[in-house]
């Protein structure tokens, strides 16, 4: 644990190698609130989340605006609320556009016992009150919107844009509530949609999904959102919707609803990786300096450009580089925060804070990998809380399924893993995996856990390194050799429970000379 002055005086020179090392220049306050800001972008300032959001550029399907429809898919705690407000902002500032974001309960239709065709009836009733609530408060009270619904619908007018339409049909849009106009009010509503009748319509529906269960009225909820933006898309020529949906969420309708599977190519999928992590840290390190005017003062003495550089000594602002890994060994503090968190934004921000939290020592200079380690129980419990409430939908005894790896091993071999899940679990609770299996065997336990994460095959080459396999990367993995105990000619392969649960669990810990 490094030591010096209050708080944390951090600062940095470098050698004639291009190496770092530390000398005091500023002071960092790990307490601060806005270090690592919220960790639920829904709930930011918006000119703090632009000060320290990373900006994504491998997403350009989903930014393309030439596609009027496309959801963004990825695991809670991702970042895909980031991405719909900042694009946003983009979006608005372009000429001629209106754009609004609504969240789950701003928006979803109030139905109960309804089939999907309702539902789907029932999403384009609100995404258009959306809309034409966005061109003027005062025209929504008088526009019947289901028939706005129908005149879309009408084949003559598909592909026409929202506002034409609504010229075109004005008084028919009004229905009852043509005679209680005035002629001045009737003809100011007109020049209005005449006014915005170039304008194209952005609307992001975000979290929908949010609380989502198997439940037919969630499935048809959720599937008839999907289907409804679809329809809706493809009748008018000025709307573009952008919607998020999470992978199990998705797993489920797809295994539901047979039209859903038409969706397919309108789905981007959005992950991170180890240097996306590292990118997240840095710029929220950066932006605190910013806001403090002391940024300029930094990049005057670290003149290097590189960008890797750059990144690793401003989360070294805050983490120590010196003996901090899981192991015996030291790596980048980014890369052991990028595990513990699963690369979701969200959840790396929780642990940053959770453990500048702990630092109760005024002296302490930069964060050792003890107060991570220190911390690692409470978090654990608050992951394993993430994942049941997550993935519960899709397997109700997921919970009861992690509580049976307490207190036993962390690595194992892939058929001494089996054999235990099969003993301890299957054979004990009656698992359902929707889009699995009613009744699951130990293998579909293991290949679903390997799915979320809680478990991970490692491979360990003869020449001391290793590789972790991810299910992003290799969804066949257990069918290809995830199977294989014997010793292969070139690595061992073990299956470990991932290292953000161990403590938690009380689980044993591989001797150092083991692997196992």
């Amino acid at each position: 644990m490094q030591k010096n002055s209050s708080q944390g005086e951090l600062g940095f020179n470098i050698d004639d190698n291009n190496t770092l090392s530390n000398r005091s220049v500023f002071t960092i306050d790990f307490t601060s609130e806005d270090l690592f800001g919220h960790h639920d972008a829904a709930y930011e300032e918006i000119s703090l989340l632009q000060s320290y959001s990373v900006r994504r550029t491998d997403c350009q399907d989903f930014f393309d605006e030439k596609r009027q429809f496309m959801i963004l898919c990825a695991p809670k705690g991702t970042g895909k609320t980031t991405i719909c407000r900042l694009w946003q902002l983009d979006i608005d500032k372009k000429k001629n556009t209106i754009s609004d974001v609504k969240f789950d309960t701003e928006v979803s239709p109030d139905l109960k016992d309804a089939s999907l065709t309702q539902w789907i009836r029932a999403w384009k009733h609100q995404i258009t009150k959306v809309i034409i609530s966005g061109i003027d408060e005062k025209i929504l009270p008088v526009v019947d919107i289901e028939q706005v619904v129908e005149i879309s619908e009408r084949k003559q007018n598909r592909r026409k844009r929202l506002f034409e339409l609504l010229i075109e049909n004005f008084n028919s849009v009004l229905g009852k509530n043509t005679k209680a106009l005035t002629y001045e009010e009737q003809t100011n509503m007109l020049a209005r949609l005449k006014e915005m009748s170039a304008y194209n319509i952005w609307i992001f529906l975000d979290e929908i999904d949010q609380y989502f269960t198997k439940e037919e009225y969630s499935i048809r909820k959720v599937g008839g959102m999907l289907l409804a933006a679809r329809e809706l898309t493809g009748h008018l020529s000025n709307l573009y919707l952008r919607t998020t949906i999470k992978p199990n969420v998705l797993a489920i309708l797809l295994s539901k609803i047979d039209n859903i599977s038409n969706i397919r190519e309108l789905i981007v999928n959005l992950s991170w990786n180890d240097e996306g992590i590292r990118a997240i840290l840095a710029k929220r390190v950066e932006s605190y300096l910013e806001r403090r005017g002391l940024y300029s003062k930094a990049s005057d003495l670290f003149p290097i450009k590189e960008v890797a550089l750059r990144e690793e000594w401003l989360v070294s602002q805050v983490f120590s580089t010196s003996n901090f890994d899981l192991g015996k060994n030291n790596r980048p503090p980014h890369k052991i925060l990028s595990v513990l968190s699963f690369r979701r934004p969200r959840w790396l921000l929780d642990l940053c804070k959770t453990v500048t939290s702990g630092v109760k020592d005024n002296s302490v200079r930069t964060i050792s990998f003890d107060y991570v380690e220190g911390r690692l129980p409470d978090y654990g419990k608050d992951r394993m809380v993430d994942l049941t409430t997550e993935y519960g939908t899709q397997c109700p005894q997921l919970n009861l399924i992690i509580q049976g790896f307490r207190n036993r091993k962390s690595s194992y071999y892939y058929q001494e893993l089996e054999d235990m899940v099969q003993a301890n679990i299957a054979s004990k609770i009656n698992v359902e995996i929707v889009g699995v299996s009613v009744q699951c065997s130990g293998r579909q336990i293991i290949q679903f856990l390997f799915e979320i994460g809680f478990i991970e095959p490692v491979k360990y080459f003869k020449d001391k390194s290793y590789d972790v396999i991810h299910f992003d990367k290799s969804p066949n993995f257990i069918d290809e050799e995830g199977t294989i105990d014997a010793n292969q000619p070139d690595y061992d392969l073990f299956w470990k429970i991932h290292p953000a649960f161990r403590n938690a669990l009380f689980l044993t810990k591989p001797s150092k000379n083991n692997r196992k």
